[in-house]
């Protein structure tokens, strides 16, 4: 490959371009993969919430499990093309330092979830309340969401 970057113009350009969308995407499936684990563990405090009779915590639980699989599914599904005309300039340049910027707050925004999600495990099996720890969660995926609508205006060259 690297003899091809200096024979055809323009080459190197394209290969690094390829690799950063192929680097994006399996970032973004490392997340989701990540989250689904998580997805998981929110069921299974469902069933258990629901076999202790605590039905009001129900509604707040469906919400936050039906966010998380939302973000989930945007980080598997999203488009992970950039921006067309920008092909080797700076502004691709920048852009693509800022999505690696937003890109360590989904890490930081991952691991947010997963310490929520074991709160709420935590109050299941002393049997306190739960109701607001899975509100809180429910917070924490639309600030998520949030950032990935961000990081897509980042990657349209709208911000």
């Amino acid at each position: 490959m690297a003899v091809l970057d200096y024979l055809i113009p323009g080459y190197k350009g394209y290969r690094q371009r390829d690799d950063s969308r192929q680097s994006d995407k399996l970032f973004r499936d490392y997340l989701a993969k990540e989250l689904g684990a998580e997805a998981t563990r929110l069921e299974q405090a469902k069933v258990e919430l629901a076999g202790s009779g605590n039905l009001a915590a129900l509604n707040p639980a469906d919400q936050a499990t039906k966010l998380l699989t939302k973000v989930r599914d945007r980080l598997r599904f999203a488009n992970y093309g950039f921006q067309s005309g920008m092909f080797g300039s700076k502004g691709e340049t920048e852009m693509v330092l800022k999505v690696e910027e937003y890109d360590k707050g989904l890490v930081d925004d991952k691991d947010s979830v997963r310490t929520q999600v074991q709160e709420i495990e935590n109050v299941l099996m002393e049997e306190g309340n739960v109701a607001p720890e899975f509100k809180k969660l429910t917070r924490i995926l639309r600030e998520f969401d949030e950032k990935l609508n961000q990081r897509e205006a980042i990657i349209r060259g709208n911000a």
